[in-house]
């Protein structure tokens, strides 16, 4: 077995130290954080499955099975994992991962990144419920079987994210109600640990211009900002018209710099108005801030109900947009690093625990990220030991800096626990002694 390897900087790292660091780590993880209120049986699952997701890489439950390395035959340990994939209820354990990337991940005050993804399944059959969904990765969009994905991350500064939910489902599921019902349940589960909810700002794509968000969000006190779609109308400057026709009509009236994803440097300009809506409750103004770019013959435009009658109040709604980066990077990551597309579990129950799974994994690889800690230091040594890179994960100009963190420590823990058989100790409940039915002495 090789014993270790010489980074970049020159130093020796050891597989063995660096492999039981990783166990012990993942160890107080668990133990800490995700079994909070899991019976034995959702404990030993949850372990298993995130240790195995974390070796292996692959969402292939036999890859998971094949990297637990047990004495027992393959087969024994797959039919071990694939009914409990398709029966436990794990709640508690969603509830768990978005209290940790909440108290633990995000930043004061509290920002949410919500988006919809999709998963798709061109040639799946005996998937449950599969439905018709557009294909994003494809020009034209064209409907292709899959599912509906949406995701709710925190925002972070510390190069890393904090997925509180990530939940698949799909429009011909019994239950199923509307999007915006589904958005609603993702946002609860963080809100459902957030003291302040008045101190939390939520940021929506196009397609969730509708009334239904700011009449919810306003409800909690929370703060949102939602890119506008070019056909609503609206009631502003006195009389009724789209977003686009008001923006097109002014120029800006403030001047903005910002540093782009990319690290450019990018001068803009904005104006904002008050603007109001008969579908949207009039408990609290709504202002439309129109963002001008150099390069784009339409402003984007957006709407919010912060205080934008001024200059500051601009900059932090456009502010707030611009952090929502961070969710098109965890799309692309787990799609990526985990096979989010590749599954063969079938049931929707099945298929949402594997996401917790990876969630889960997530958040571990977020807590080194953000301790900054000697076990960040060896995932970042021995992904750099390896010198050759043809996948082009090291290539920053390709990912941002935040996401290269990401796959870097995912690749170091994963090149770490391949040479290591054993799995991370978990404490087990010490049964009580039964007592003694007859005592003769």
């Amino acid at each position: 077995m090789i014993q270790g390897i010489i980074p970049k900087g020159g130093r020796m790292s050891n597989y063995s130290n660096a492999a039981r660091d990783v166990k012990r780590a993942l160890s107080d993880f668990l133990e800490k954080h995700m079994f909070k209120g899991l019976s034995v049986p959702e404990r030993k699952f949850v372990a298993d499955a995130v240790y195995g997701l974390l070796k292996s890489g692959s969402p292939l439950v036999s890859e998971q099975a094949r990297a637990l390395c047990e004495p027992a035959k393959l087969i024994t340990t797959e039919k071990r994992l694939c009914p409990n994939y398709s029966s436990l209820e794990l709640s508690k354990f969603s509830s768990n991962i978005a209290g940790f990337s909440v108290r633990e991940l995000m930043d004061f005050p509290y920002q949410l990144d919500i988006d919809e993804s999709d998963v798709i399944k061109p040639y799946g059959r005996e998937f449950e419920c599969l439905g018709l969904v557009r294909d994003g990765s494809r020009e034209g969009r064209p409907r292709e079987k899959g599912y509906h994905v949406t995701g709710v991350v925190g925002c972070c500064r510390n190069g890393t994210v904090a997925p509180v939910s990530l939940t698949l489902y799909s429009t011909s599921q019994e239950g199923y109600e509307s999007l915006s019902r589904e958005t609603e349940k993702a946002i609860s589960k963080a809100f459902a640990h957030m003291p302040e909810k008045s101190h939390c700002t939520c940021t929506f794509d196009r397609g969730y211009d509708s009334s239904e968000y700011p009449n919810w969000l306003d409800a909690f006190g929370a703060f949102w900002v939602i890119r506008c779609r070019s056909e609503r109308r609206w009631e502003v400057d006195g009389k009724a018209q789209t977003a686009v026709e008001w923006a097109a009509s002014k120029k800006g009236f403030y001047s903005f710099k910002f540093t782009d994803k990319e690290g450019r440097k990018v001068n803009v300009k904005a104006t904002s108005a008050k603007a109001s809506h008969k579908d949207i409750l009039r408990g609290n103004p709504v202002w439309l801030v129109a963002e001008y770019f150099p390069d784009e013959s339409l402003p984007r435009v957006y709407m919010t109900n912060m205080d934008c009658s001024d200059k500051e109040g601009v900059k932090r709604a456009l502010k707030a947009y611009r952090r929502r980066w961070p969710i098109e990077e965890f799309f692309r990551f787990v799609k990526q690093e985990f096979g989010l597309e590749r599954f063969e579990v079938r049931s929707l129950k099945a298929i949402n625990n594997f996401f917790l799974i990876v969630q889960a994994c997530c958040c571990f690889i977020g807590k080194i990220i953000a301790e900054k800690g000697r076990l960040y230091e060896a995932c970042m040594s021995f992904w750099e030991g390896f010198g050759d890179d043809p996948e082009g994960i090291a290539d920053s100009e390709k990912y941002g800096k935040s996401e290269l963190r990401l796959y870097r420590a995912k690749r170091g823990i994963q090149s770490i626990l391949a040479h290591t058989s054993g799995r991370p100790e978990i404490n087990r409940r010490s049964r009580k002694p039964k007592p003694n039915q007859l005592y003769l002495f």
